[in-house]
Formats: structure tokens, sequence, C-alpha cells
């Protein structure tokens, strides 16, 4: 994590944004030399390190327990679209010293170009070990749209909040030989409950609590130097947990922490980031941590990072500023004076959807030249925040930051934050693209208006997406909440689709909307006048219905409604279909004398629908012959049964005949239905 001293600081290193940055695309050609493929769990974390910006240690865990550091700069686009813990098959570049190495001690390891545990274990004592091509063989998506979809912003994720979690921690206080400002339990103590009540507020208590399991102090010559490096840092990690915590395992399942706290002496040292953390997949997640600060923004932005949140950036004229996004706890942090810090603002509500933590209603889709009202993110209830997708896919959050209630000591609300950023980030209408690289990263939308930029819009303001075709603008902010228009809105195009459909079974409807990318929203459908609900579309832009059974057959209007978003416009579609009849069931119940020459006595039973009632009458035919009278159907025992009595039977084949009436002769088939017997 990054911390920020200073006026107008600006980031060292920077990533173009894109919803998968440039500079994981743009990378290096490598040179050729010998390659192993490892495979194993991908372990990705995220620190900010000497020499400025956000630095992503990414590593690969063999089966062996080999933990292989990753050269950041070369990283295959399939990396950084992954989560930790997904299992993975990476291509890697072995160097001529390790080349030199393997061919002492293990002659023809490299033989096959399959990594053996002689190549990982030699491979893990590089810092940096050059990735040329990777492929994701099983792990948790991290596709934005797939992720969010299930959270149903347009209607909240009520539904699919989670019972309440308390998560553990398993501490080791390093004392070093060489640094100074060891934490104490204590201080220790004190700070990861700090950043921990942040996430029990934000969540709602979903996060319970991390309660402190264990802590022990392990003592180091060197650590600072150790942890200069991204494979130092995993090795760390790996070697306490080893050696105090054997049988306990700290994953993206498990909701434990291992919390690593090193000297505060390590930033005289060279180490420029405040914490560092596993970057995992959910609310229930647990992994590592390390911090040489105590801040509370430091420490609940790490846990954000076990959580599967990126960080908050900044966008201005090009470049994306890591960590400026300051309207985030993923943000940096940034020191009110000497001794203190400044509280980390409420949880975004892109976040607060991805984590499934969103009150139903927070979230709306807005409507086709519709004007919005927001709520602020700290309120405790209402309307919070406006979400919607480019011409290109990219998805957008809108939310009301007042800087009052739980922002009111975040440093934005300062109030004359503005003259500490280049971007003016003081109260009002935030809005930012959500994207995935290596966590759930939000990028806020700077605009330049009265000769400066600003990193939220005032009443008059406007910003414009990335694909340069929808306009955010904010009208007025009064009476505690804030106004917001969209224009640009795309055109779309609504189609029907119904399967083959029968009286007496459920039929699938589905709904597809086509306009300028996935753009979410709500589509209603109707049977003639009769609704059949409403749905989300879904990021393949279809929403789906089903036709009741009890549909009478015959012909209808199947009518779809998508009610456009505040950046998608509104279409309806209607499709005429047919419901067929249903065919009847028959079996015969009881049977006398069901010979060839004899009279038989036959009792039928004729089964209709759930919604329809066999009431008719029937016969009976054996081959081509009819047997016997028309009989009535009568209601016995809550069925529909006749006893017939046939004349002397011929061989054939037993048919019974129906012939429906009243409600019964609308959604019944009439016709002659075997009863599976034969006269012989």
């Amino acid at each position: 994590m990054h911390i920020t001293r200073g006026i107008a600081a600006v980031c060292a290193a920077t990533l173009t944004f894109a919803v998968v940055p440039a500079g994981a695309a743009e990378r290096p050609t490598p040179p050729t030399a010998t390659r192993a493929t490892l495979e194993g769990e991908l372990l990705l974390a995220s620190a900010n390190l000497a020499a400025g910006g956000e630095e992503l240690s990414v590593s690969v865990r063999t089966a062996d327990g080999a933990i292989v550091a990753l050269d950041p700069a070369a990283l295959p686009d399939e990396i950084g679209s992954a989560a930790s813990g997904a299992e993975v098959e990476v291509v890697v570049r072995v160097p001529a010293a390790v080349q030199d190495e393997l061919a002492e001690v293990a002659p023809g390891a490299l033989a096959d170009g399959s990594a053996t545990e002689e190549v990982a274990e030699a491979l893990a004592d590089l810092d940096d070990v050059w990735a040329l091509d990777a492929a994701v063989l099983d792990g948790p998506t991290t596709d934005v749209g797939e992720r969010l979809a299930d959270t149903d912003p347009a209607a909240g994720s009520a539904a699919a909040l989670a019972a309440a979690k308390t998560h553990a921690a398993y501490v080791v206080l390093v004392d070093d030989a060489r640094a100074t400002g060891e934490f104490t339990t204590a201080t220790a103590t004190d700070a990861i409950s700090r950043g921990a009540e942040y996430w029990k507020r934000e969540s709602g208590g979903r996060m319970a609590g991390l309660a402190i399991k264990q802590t022990v102090t392990h003592k180091t010559t060197d650590v600072c130097t150790s942890v200069s490096t991204n494979a130092g840092m995993e090795r760390l990690w790996a070697d306490v947990a080893a050696k105090y915590y054997g049988g306990v395992q700290f994953t993206a399942t498990n909701a434990r922490h291992l919390v690593v706290m090193l000297p505060a002496g390590c930033a005289d040292l060279g180490i420029a980031w405040t914490g560092f953390a596993r970057i995992n997949s959910d609310l229930g997640s647990g992994g590592q941590m390390m911090f040489i600060y105590d801040d509370t923004l430091t420490v609940a932005h790490e846990l954000g990072h076990n959580f599967g949140l990126g960080h908050s950036n900044l966008i201005l004229d090009g470049p994306s500023q890591e960590y400026y996004g300051v309207h985030s706890v993923q943000g940096f942090t940034m020191p009110k004076d000497a001794e203190d810090f400044f509280a980390p603002p409420a949880l975004d509500v892109a976040y607060l959807d991805a984590l499934n933590l969103a009150p139903r209603g927070t979230t709306t889709r807005g409507t086709p030249g519709g004007t919005t009202t927001l709520a602020p993110v700290t309120a405790g209830s209402g309307q919070r925040a406006l979400a919607f997708t480019d011409s290109e896919g990219t998805l957008y959050y809108v939310e009301y930051r007042s800087g009052t209630d739980r922002d009111a000591e975040a440093f934005y609300a300062l109030p004359n934050a503005g003259e500490w950023m280049e971007a003016d980030p003081s109260a009002g209408v935030r809005v930012y693209a959500v994207s995935y690289w290596a966590g759930l990263d939000v990028e806020t939308l700077g605009t330049f208006s009265g000769g400066r930029w600003h990193s939220t819009l005032k009443p008059g303001m406007s910003v414009k997406t990335l694909d340069g075709k929808r306009t955010i603008t904010v009208p007025a902010i009064s009476g505690g909440t804030a106004s917001v228009q969209v224009t640009g809105a795309a055109s779309t195009s609504t189609a029907v689709a119904v399967a083959k459909s029968t009286h007496g079974k459920k039929a699938r409807v589905t709904v597809t909307v086509k306009g300028a990318g996935p753009m979410g929203g709500v589509v209603s459908a109707k049977v003639g006048s009769t609704s059949l609900g409403s749905a989300e579309v879904k990021a393949d832009g279809t929403a789906r219905f089903t036709l009741p059974a009890s549909l009478a057959a015959g012909r209808h209007s199947v009518t779809a409604t998508f009610a456009g978003t505040a950046a998608a416009g509104a279409s309806k579609a209607t499709k005429k279909i047919r419901v067929a009849q249903a065919k009847p069931k028959v079996k015969l119940i009881k049977v006398k004398n069901l010979k060839r020459g004899k009279k038989a006595t036959l009792t039928v039973r004729v089964s209709g629908t759930a919604a329809t009632k066999a009431t008719g009458k029937i016969k009976v035919k054996v081959g081509s012959k009819t047997v016997s009278k028309t009989v009535k159907l009568k209601k016995r025992k809550g069925s529909w049964t006749a006893t017939v009595r046939t004349t002397r039977l011929p061989k054939g084949v037993v048919r019974v005949v129906y012939a429906p009436s009243g409600a019964a002769k609308k959604n019944l088939a009439k016709g002659a239905y075997s009863t599976g017997k034969r006269v012989r």
C-alpha cells in the first residue's frame, strides 16, 4: 500500500487504464532460452515498494511447496485476469545460471521441458522469473460482469447476503537485530482490531470481527533487506507459517489470516510500503498480510486485498494515478500530522455489490434520459449508486460522497483537501470505472473545470465515460442528495424466443436485448395480460422467463419490455406463439377377460394435466374395430374413470378413444391412445 506525504505528491509508477491494463499487454520480447513448465497454485499480492507506485507480487506454489516468484513486468494476460488460488500452468524462462546448477545436481531435469522438483526449487531461489506463457486450468472467475451480475445491482443483493462470520488472525511480531520500532502485542492487537472494526462496520456485521488466536515473536537479523523483493516477502510468509503455525492454512476459503508485523524502522531502511497482502477472493477469504504502519486505513486496506479488492486509482488526462482515488479505503494513507492519520472512507458501493453486502435498492441502473437521485454513500438506506456500462462493456458506478457521517474524518472531507491534490477531491459526485487486474480496481474519472482538475462533480459539472459516448452531469446537490443525469444512451432492440409449448408443461422464454455493449437493466414480460415477472439482463444480454404449465392451448402473444437504463434506451418486442393441446394419459386399472373371443370388462383411467381435468367420454378399440359403446368418464376418488363392457374381442392392440368435453375440449387432444395392452 502507498502512503503519501507532502503537498501535491505524484505517483512514481502508473499503469494506463483499460479493462486489462495496457501495461500487462505490452510485454517486452523475451530472449530465446531454455523453458520449463510450472504447474501449481497462483499467489497474488500487492505492495508499494521503494521505487514508488504499486508493485504486484506474483508467484506459483508447486505441489512440492516451492514458491517461484514471477517477474511482474513480464506477465501473460492470463495471469493478471486470474485470482489467487487458481490452478495455473506457466511456461518460464530458465536462466543460464540455473541451467548450469541443474546440470551438476540434477542432470536431465530440463530434458522434457517440465519443471521437476529440482527445477522448481532452483527457480525459487531467484527474485523474479520470466513468464513466457500461461494458462488458467481451474479457479474462481474474475470477470467483472460475472462478478457483479450475481449481485443483481438493480434490485440489490439482499438475498445473497451470507451469515455473519468471525475471522481468525495468527500474528507474528518480527524482532529484528538491525531495525527499530518493533510492534508489541498490545500495539499489534490495537492496529488489527481497528482495521477489523472498519470491515465489521462497513459489512453490516457480515465480517463479524478478527479474533487474534495466537501471537508469536520471530527473531531476524536483517528482515528489511529480505522483504525488499517479492520472493523475499513470499519466503518470509512461508517460513513463519511453517515454523509457528504449521497446522493452519491461510487460504481464500477459510477466513484465517497470517499477520506479520515488521519493525517501523524498515521504512527508514528502504521499504516504502505501509502494508502488503495476498489478493484473494471475497469476504470469506483469509490470507497473508504484512505491516510496517499501524494506521486504520492501512490495516483495512490490506484486509480489502485479502477479500479480493485491488486499488482505488484516479484518471485525469491519460495515465491512471495509482492510489489517488482518495474516496476509497483502497486508496492511499494520508497523514494528518506526525502522529495521526485520516480515517478510511466508507466502502465504495461497487465493492459492496461485489462482496454481496449491498442492501436491496442500494444500486439502480437508472432510466433513459431520466434523473437519478442519490443519497450519500454513508446513508443507512436509500438509493446510493447508479451503475451502467459504456459501448465497450466497461462498468461504471456513480455515487455521492458528502463528507459527512462515516466520511467526516476522511481526507477528502478536509475543507482544504483540494490544496493538497492535483485534482480537487472535495465532497461531490464520484464517477468511477470498475475493472479487474489482480484484484478488483476502481478508477475515478477526473474532470477539468474552472481552471483545475476535480475528482468529484459539483453542480453543473460533467465528465465523459472512457469511450467518449456517455456524459454524466450533476444538475444539483441539495437537501442531502445529489441528482445525476446520463446522456448519450445507446439505442437497443429486443427479441423474444419461446421454446415449443404444450399445455401442462412449462416452457422457457428467452428475451435478448441488443445494443452497444452489455447493459444490465430489467426486462418485464407478459403473456396476454398476465405478467411473467421481471428479470435482470445478464452479461450476455439475455433475460429468461417461464410460461406457466397452466397456459391454455391455442394462440397467445408474449410481450417483453426492456425498461432501459441511464445508458441504454428502452425497447419492446412481441412474439405470437401457439400452445399445443396436451395428450391425456390412459391406463387400464382393472381388467377382466382380456382374451381373444371373450367379452371383457375394463376400468379405464384418463388423466389430464394439473390445470385441466380429463372430462369427456371414451370408447375402446382393438386393432381397427370398435368393441364398446361410448361411456362418460366420472370422477371417483380424485380420478376420472369409466367401466367399459366390450363385445367379443379380436386380436390386436387395445386403445382408448378419448373425446374431451367442457374445458378439456380446449386443452386436451382427442384421439386414440394405446393402453399398452394386446389381445392375443
